[in-house]
This record gives structure tokens, C-alpha cells and sequence, in this order.
């Protein structure tokens, strides 16, 4: 372990190749991946310093791919929440200094100006780039799986269901970090529905229609319930009902398209009805309207402000945000 002034602190870590001799049974193939360079490779464990960053970036004349602002915005995030760790994937260096890899990691390392752990890889032979990320990219439901989150799959769709509801991107959750921001702004009605789903029979199972449910229970936890358990169970309904409305408009008639809805129109219909029960009137049709999606909406940005406002690019959301009246043409169905 050595402190380098421009470097920060280092730990060199020697790979010693074997001779090709030794690796037996794999001679040919490793000789193909030319083991005998290996020999030249080496990697040290430091701290990035935001200038040293720069200066790679700078130096570097290789070709990398373009930038990928959404992936740049992601590290620099978790580096300001504090939530990057170093892993094996780090910086990969020619012999001439020319980054290979990692050039997103060395730009968010200089645009926060905080210092990060990471591996540097030197002498890499610039023929290896071409095998490089070339793996099978984990999901955000294998995160979460691998981390022992019961309900994964359902849990995911219905988190990005809520997000959608609420009037974001939900295609920015594609691990387990972006999960976690957002969980716990749903967590009460995620916990409430994923045991209804076993229940639930048919078009009514989709993620719009549950996750509907999801978003609108904590405004009103013990009226939402009723509703639920009434949609669910179809007991004691009369025929202008909410709940047997919904029913009916989610199991309608798939040879006349009505069946498999887009999920914005049956996310509007499931909230309509629900924002209509929690009224208490008979409905005489289902409107696809965005009335029973603002009424909700508005709980939340009242209620959960502070915690929307840690979330990057919601603040602005926020301020905008105002008591909207729905509006728009009316969708019908029978």
C-alpha cells in the first residue's frame, strides 16, 4: 500500500500469469486469448481523485463508445448518495494510457469532484475491447431476486405501474438502487395488494388494474379495501356499482379489442372507479378519464413531498405541480 500525491492511495495488485505449459487441457484456448500478454497485466485498487479522472479522459485518443447520459447521470448519483461501491469492473488502461474501459465511471468521478474506489487494469491489450461487456446485463426483477425480495417479478411491475400513475419515467428502474429510492413511496399499498394477486382471475390480474389498487390505498386504506374485496369477490354488487363496472370493463369482449387495454386507459378506468367508490355514487358507465389519477396524485405530492423532492428530477415536478382538473375528451365503455 503506497499514498501517491495525484493518484491517492494505492494498492498494487500483481496478476502473475502462468507458463502455457502449465495450464494443460486449456493450452490452445488460452493461447488464442493470447495468456502469454497476461503476463504484462497489472491492477491496483485506488482512490480516483477527480483530477487524475480528467487527465485519463483527457489523454485518452481511443474510440469509445458514445456517452450514455442516462448511465452517467446513474453514477453520478449514487456517488453523491454515496451509494457506489468499487467492483471488479473498474478502469481498463492501454499501455499507452488510452481508457478502454470505464470512461463513464472516470466522467462521473470528475463531474461530482468526489473521490471513488475503484481497480485499475494497466497494459491491456487495445484487441481485448472488442470482448469486453459483452455478459448478460442483470434486470432490476434479477436484483431483486438475488437479494431474496419475495414476490420480485409482481412487485417490479406494480412499483413501475405506481411511477407511471404518478406521472414518471418508470424505465429508470433497472436495478435494485433505482427500487429502493422508490419503494418506500408505495410500500403500504405494494404490501396490501401482492396477496390479492392469487385471487384475482383473468384481464383483472394485469399490472394496471392491481397496481391501480396499489396507488390509491394509501389515500383511503379502509375504503380501498372494501373496494377491493368487493371487485375481487363480486358479492353483494348492484348493477351500477363501481366495482362490478370495473369487472366488467376489464373482462369485456377481447374479439371487439376491448379486452387487452392499453395500460394507461385501464390504469385511468381502474382509478376512475375507485376515486368514484370512495364518493359513494352509482356509475352508469366507466370513463378512461384522468380524474381519479390527479385525485390521487394530489395525496401524494401533499403528503410525501419531502421524500419526492430526495429524488432527482421530481423536484421540479413538484413545483409545477398544481390542483389540475382533469381534462380531455371522455372515453366510454358499457
Amino acid at each position: 500500500m503506497k499514498m501517491d500525491s495525484r493518484h491517492g492511495l494505492v494498492a498494487p495488485v500483481t496478476v502473475g500469469a502462468r507458463s502455457i505449459d502449465d495450464v494443460g487441457a486449456c493450452d490452445r484456448l488460452m493461447y488464442r486469448c493470447e495468456f502469454e500478454s497476461m503476463a504484462t497485466l497489472r491492477v491496483e485498487r485506488v482512490f480516483m481523485t477527480p483530477e487524475w479522472a480528467k487527465e485519463l479522459l483527457d489523454h485518452s485518443t481511443f474510440r469509445n463508445r458514445k456517452v450514455q447520459v442516462r448511465l452517467l447521470k446513474k453514477l453520478v448519483r449514487k456517488i453523491h448518495s454515496g451509494q457506489y461501491r468499487a467492483t471488479h469492473q473498474g478502469v481498463a488502461l492501454s499501455p499507452e494510457q488510452h481508457v478502454l474501459d470505464g470512461q463513464h465511471r472516470l466522467m462521473a468521478c470528475a463531474a461530482t469532484g468526489i473521490c471513488i474506489p475503484m481497480f485499475v487494469f494497466y497494459n491491456l491489450d487495445k484487441d481485448l475491447v472488442r470482448f469486453m461487456d459483452r455478459g448478460c446485463a442483470r434486470t432490476a426483477d434479477q436484483d431483486l431476486f438475488m437479494n431474496d425480495v419475495k414476490w420480485s417479478k409482481e412487485r417490479l411491475a406494480l412499483l413501475r405501474m405506481n411511477i407511471e400513475l404518478l406521472g414518471f419515467d418508470s424505465t429508470t428502474i433497472d436495478g435494485g438502487e433505482e427500487y429502493d429510492r422508490w419503494e418506500p413511496l408505495f410500500r403500504d399499498g405494494l404490501e396490501y395488494v401482492l396477496p390479492l394477486i392469487p385471487r384475482v382471475e383473468g384481464t383483472a390480474k394485469t399490472a394496471p388494474v392491481i397496481g391501480s389498487i396499489a396507488f390509491a390505498y394509501p389515500t383511503a386504506p379502509k375504503r380501498v379495501r372494501q373496494f377491493a374485496e368487493r371487485f375481487v369477490t363480486g358479492v353483494q354488487l348492484n348493477s351500477n356499482d363501481p366495482e362490478l363496472k370495473l369487472q366488467k370493463h376489464v373482462h369485456a369482449d377481447k374479439n371487439k379489442n376491448r379486452g387487452q387495454r392499453p395500460r394507461a386507459l385501464l390504469g385511468r378506468a381502474t382509478t376512475w372507479c375507485i376515486h368514484k367508490a370512495l364518493k359513494g355514487g352509482e356509475v352508469t358507465n366507466v370513463h378512461c378519464t384522468m380524474e381519479g389519477i390527479h385525485h390521487f396524485r394530489k395525496y401524494y405530492f401533499e403528503q410525501h413531498a419531502e421524500l419526492l423532492r430526495s429524488l432527482p428530477d421530481v423536484s421540479k415536478k413538484i413545483e409545477s405541480y398544481g390542483d389540475k382538473k382533469a381534462k380531455g375528451k371522455t372515453r366510454k365503455t358499457k
